[in-house]
Parts: structure tokens; sequence; C-alpha cells
């Protein structure tokens, strides 16, 4: 009995004594950023944490900025390896973090001072195995913010349900792996982790979304996700829609390897509508060349002609109807998406 008392107490000891929450930070020659996000980290009102910060290989200054913080707080761990991708470095993160909880900023974001408090007090209360908050989108050349907000019927409530999920993935981007905390444990049960792969974020949400998962949604904006950075993969890139059909390629063979392809094939194909035809929108590539671009995605995704979840938001609604009529009756998408964003931005300035 006077044994069992000792190993209770041992018990409670370490689990006083357990990080609560692991920050994973991937690190890639963002020195003009990384003292903001890393400040911000500092800042907040919950302390209970550590910070994992994997240094991908920077040749810029990023190095020192960490190595500083590091001396300054001991919260802040290091990693330094030679460049392998912001896949490996957050998967190098996940296997040394010691925290119950995970969470993921990126370098040349920032977050709110209630961020993680905010999460972790959402995620204990409901017992989740992920919440996600909303982002403020920081606008890098106009100094603008503004926020994507899903309807209100999603936020508040852990959701189990597969066809509410399909819903929410026809509405908003939710793939980003920032704004959430997750359960360590349901991570590592479900082996879960970041793929090396174009928009490897989509990839890994994907992974979590169609598990066995509850997951909540709370309106609070909490993350600063900073846009139209000069040199980034988004940032003036006439091939990005390339990359957007590799990894709705590596997307479909995720879910056809889990066997999850017939269940959520449904909201995968509309998500992807939406993705592709925002691209083909915003593409400065020749129209001849979207047009070849548009055939190859009729061919490999929409052959069998399936039919299409819609959003509750107008003008998703309309991208994915005219997407889909573009597909019926092979007329390239390119020139009439355009055509629509344009009516659709003349009408909200007349009004």
């Amino acid at each position: 009995m006077f044994c069992y008392a000792l190993i209770i107490l041992f018990a409670k000891i370490l689990a006083v004594n357990q990080i609560k929450i692991s920050i994973i930070i991937p690190v890639y020659n963002v020195a003009l950023y990384l003292k903001q996000c890393l400040d911000s980290i500092i800042d907040q009102t919950f302390a209970d944490f550590e910070c994992i910060c994997i240094n991908d290989g920077s040749t810029d200054s990023s190095q020192s900025i960490l190595e500083d913080y590091s001396k300054k707080d001991p919260r802040f761990k290091i990693i330094s390896q030679q460049n392998t991708g912001v896949s490996e470095a957050r998967n190098a993160g996940l296997k040394i973090a010691s925290g119950n909880h995970i969470i993921f900023v990126d370098p040349d974001d920032w977050i709110a001072e209630n961020h993680i408090k905010v999460l972790y007090d959402t995620i204990e209360k409901y017992d989740c195995d992920v919440v996600t908050a909303e982002a403020f989108f920081y606008n890098e050349k106009t100094k603008k913010t503004h926020v994507k907000k899903l309807p209100e019927k999603f936020y508040g409530y852990p959701i189990i349900s597969e066809d509410i999920k399909q819903k929410i993935m026809t509405v908003l981007d939710i793939c980003p792996c920032w704004g959430k905390i997750y359960k360590k444990d349901f991570l590592k049960s479900k082996s879960i982790y970041f793929q090396k792969c174009p928009m490897e974020d989509i990839v890994f949400i994907y992974d979590i979304f169609t598990s066995d998962c509850s997951i909540m949604f709370i309106p609070d904006t909490v993350y600063f996700y900073r846009k139209n950075i000069e040199g980034s993969a988004t940032y003036n890139c006439p091939e990005r829609i390339y990359s957007v059909l590799n990894c709705f390629r590596c997307l479909k063979q995720r879910l056809i390897e889990k066997n999850r392809y017939r269940k959520f094939k449904k909201a995968f194909l509309s998500h992807a509508a939406k993705c592709f035809a925002f691209e083909l929108e915003e593409s400065k590539l020749p129209l001849k060349t979207l047009k070849k671009i548009f055939l190859n995605i009729k061919n490999e995704f929409f052959s069998e002609n399936p039919e299409l979840l819609y959003a509750d938001n107008i003008f998703y609604r309309a991208r994915i109807l005219l997407f889909e009529i573009c597909l019926k009756y092979n007329i390239s998408y390119a020139v009439t998406g355009k055509t629509l964003k344009k009516t659709y931005f003349l009408l909200h300035k007349i009004r």
C-alpha cells in the first residue's frame, strides 16, 4: 500500500512537470521577420511551453537570432540541420516535442499574446483532438489585414460527423497547419506527419480531417499570417498552378491509400474544383497553356462528371458551378473564370 502511494505521488509530480505545449517553428532564411515572430511567443500570457526552432540550413542571420533568443529564454530549443525542406523540419520538431499538445507557427508570421491560452483552454475544456482558431491575413505589400471566417453554424462545438467535415472542406481554406492546437497522442496514434510534397500543409490537414477525430472551430482571431512576401513560394509565381496540381495528385493518392477516397470523394473534388478554378483565374501563364492544364485537370480528376458539393458562400458556389459547366461543355475555364472575378469585384466597387 505504501509503495502504491509513492508511485501515485511520483506520477503526480511528473504530471506537474510535464510541459503542456510544444511550439514548432521551421526556420529558413527569414531573418527579416523572425524577431517579430519570436517576440510574440515570449509575450504569451500562457507560459508553460517549449519552443522548438528548426534551422533548416539558413544562409542568412536566422541561426544567430535563434541562438540569441535561446540564451535569453531557456524555453527556446534550437535544432540545426542541412536544408531538407519545411516538411522534414516540422517532422524533426515533432520527434523531440515534450508537450502534450502541439502548435505550429511559421517564422514570418506572429501570434496574438493570448494565442496559446485561447487554444489550450478550449482543447482542455472540450477534450477535442484538434482546435482551430481564425487568423488575420496581413498583406505585406498593402499593409492591410482581413479575416476569413467560417459560417457561424460551424463554431463552438466538437465536430465528429464526416458529413459536416465534408461541408466545411468546401467552404474556406482550412488547410494551414498553423492557428491550431493538436493533441500529440492523437497525431502519434494516427501516424500523422508531414509529407514531402508541394503544399504539405494541405496533405497534413487532410490526413487529420479524414481520420476519426473530433475537431472544433472557434471564432477567436489570434494568428497573424503574412502574405505576399517577396521570394516566397506563393509570391508572383506563374508556376504555382503546377504545384497545386501535384498537391491534389498527392491528396488523391493518400485518400486511396487510406481507403477513404470513396467516402470523401465528393468533398475532395469540390475542394479541388474550387482551388483549380482560383489558380486558373489568377495564373499569368498564357491562355493556351491554361487551356491545356484545364484539359489535364478534367481528364485526371473529373472524367466521370462527378456530382459536386456547393458552398454556402455565394462566390464559391458560383465558382464551382461555373467550373462544373466548363467541364461539362469542354470550355476552357481560364477566360470565363477571369471574367467572373472581374465582374464580382466591379459589382462590389459599385456598391
